[in-house]
């Protein structure tokens, strides 16, 4: 029986983010293929199921469920496809704002990359509950994006994101890479983990604030 339960249940909410991806019924099979799919990531098959599985991670976090198996690639395929043609509007944003950048000369251009990254998280969100890429720039994601209780967790989670790498590549440098393979899916999931339990709190303070 596993262990996991929601994070105002058993745990803080940093600690649950650093220990989410480690327990798990399956957590030794889940981390191999893990592994192997960023391994893989130059092929697009392997690329569009790890990105699959993160949204699947995701959904089960935003649920307060544990760890899901990493099975059933075609499904997870299909997700991953959906996220990434979702991603290609804050792609092409960061994109142009590169290039309008080194075009003009002005740093200015920049801000919209920042714009890009910054809808980044409501995106695979928004994709990884309904499975498609359709319709999910309306009204209401903007009104997400923009709301000041989204802001302020973007800040944070930043701040969370910046000191999680910085710790990171000085544990793997120092340990000869052993601490990195072992702490990857800690990074790489921890992130998913902030934003599955903060969305909620998301939604919840724009419905308070329509009523």
């Amino acid at each position: 029986m596993n262990d996991l339960q929601t994070p105002k249940e058993k745990y803080h909410i940093i600690e649950y983010m650093l220990k989410y991806s480690y327990i798990s019924d399956n957590n030794l099979g889940n981390y191999i293929q893990i592994i192997f799919s960023i391994l893989l990531m130059f092929f697009i098959f392997p690329f569009f199921i790890l990105l699959g599985y993160i949204g699947k991670v995701q959904n089960a976090v935003y649920d307060d469920n544990p760890m899901p198996k990493f099975e059933k690639y075609d499904e997870l395929y299909e997700l991953g496809f959906n996220l990434f043609r979702a991603y290609t509007l804050p792609i092409s944003i960061i994109i142009l704002s590169i290039g309008l950048t080194i075009g003009f000369n002005q740093l200015f251009f920049l801000g919209f990359s920042i714009f890009g990254l910054y809808m980044w998280p409501a995106i695979r969100l928004e994709v990884s509950q309904s499975n498609s890429y359709k319709e999910i720039f309306n009204i209401r994601f903007f009104e997400k994006i923009f709301s000041e209780i989204y802001f302020k967790y973007f800040l944070f989670y930043l701040l969370f994101l910046i000191t999680l790498l910085a710790v990171y590549f000085v544990l793997t440098f120092f340990t000869f890479l052993i601490a990195g393979f072992i702490l990857l899916p800690m990074v790489l999931f921890s992130r998913v983990v902030f934003w599955g339990v903060y969305y909620k709190e998301v939604e919840k303070k724009l419905v308070e604030e329509k009523e």
